[in-house]
């Protein structure tokens, strides 16, 4: 039996039971006439008949009630569990939400959740702005994917010439070519040469000018096609992290 049939099947014993309670309500009416009749017909008569009779409609009397109190029960029950199969279940409770932990490279040094990849290859610590501790990343292709990693420093070379004339050809303002040798815009150069369309890199530092709006932070955005994403992720030091998207929009 499906559920539906079920529930109508039990809807239908709801009905014969209130008929039943009904007929049961005319009986106690009927038994109480009897009653009363009798009464009237014996008046100033006495005799063990008179008590039997008396006895029997008392007997009668407390049997009815008792098949309407367990009618009533019944009822009841029924009623229950035709409400408990009609009422849709509880939604489950939602899981806590957990956010998972910022990791801790061997450097002591935090970055966000997602680096677990980078972190064994990072061997130095933050490196705070004009610190002239070294800079390092490693970066990953995610779109077309890669598992193999690959690690950058601030350098001249191919992908610092690669990135100074494509912002040259984007007539970017003189403050972007100041930053073409640094990781960030080196990675972003090489993702347009090798049609990399999503990368992530891990970095020991913040991108430069990320307050500003200038720098690496103003500068990756141009640097990159419509379609292109990098995300730098990194430690901030102090037990601080981040994580930022940088679209492309540049044709």
């Amino acid at each position: 039996m499906s559920l539906p049939e079920v529930a109508a099947a039990l809807a239908r014993v709801l009905a014969l039971a209130a008929e039943t309670a009904a007929a049961l309500e005319v009986a106690d009416e009927r038994a109480g006439e009897m009653r009363a009749l009798v009464e009237r017909a014996a008046e100033g008569t006495a005799g063990e008949e008179l008590e039997l009779l008396r006895a029997a409609h008392a007997s009668f009397a407390e049997d009815l009630a008792a098949v309407r109190a367990a009618l009533a029960g019944g009822r009841e029950s029924v009623e229950s569990y035709r409400a408990s199969l009609l009422t849709p279940p509880p939604r489950p409770a939602a899981p806590p939400t957990t956010r998972p932990k910022p990791l801790v490279a061997r450097t002591g040094d935090t970055y966000p959740p997602g680096t677990e990849w980078a972190l064994p290859l990072i061997v130095h610590r933050h490196s705070p702005e004009r610190s002239g501790l070294p800079v390092e990343g490693h970066v990953r292709a995610l779109d077309p994917e890669s598992q193999i990693s690959h690690a950058f420093r601030p350098s001249g070379g191919r992908w610092r010439d690669e990135a100074a004339e494509r912002l040259r050809a984007a007539n970017a303002p003189a403050w972007a070519l100041n930053v073409v040798s640094h990781v960030e815009v080196q990675v972003a150069a090489w993702m347009v040469a090798c049609r990399i369309k999503r990368a992530e890199l891990v970095l020991n530092r913040e991108p430069c000018g990320i307050r500003a709006k200038r720098g690496c932070h103003g500068t990756l955005s141009a640097l990159l096609p419509p379609g292109y994403r990098l995300t730098v992720a990194g430690t901030c030091g102090g037990g601080g992290h981040y994580r930022i998207d940088y679209d492309g929009r540049t044709p």
